[in-house]
């Protein structure tokens, strides 16, 4: 059975809200280490370019998947 496009698009969102907040604090974190600027905007920033391609990413793979397994 595979799943509809909304399920996965929901399945991936919910991955990505995760993987965001969890992405968001190494960037915070991480980012003085390379010599970044330390600041909520610059790891909002870099989280977000992310998450976006994250999104976009997983949901054509998901999508990929279910065709080729009918």
């Amino acid at each position: 059975m595979t799943q509809s496009r909304r399920s996965s698009l929901t399945e991936s969102l919910v991955n990505i809200a995760v993987g965001s907040v969890i992405s968001w604090l190494l960037a915070y974190y991480i980012l003085p280490i390379w010599g970044i600027a330390q600041s909520a905007k610059s790891a909002t920033q870099v989280t977000l370019i992310y998450t976006i391609a994250s999104v976009i990413r997983s949901y054509v793979i998901r999508r990929m998947f279910n065709r080729w397994a009918v």
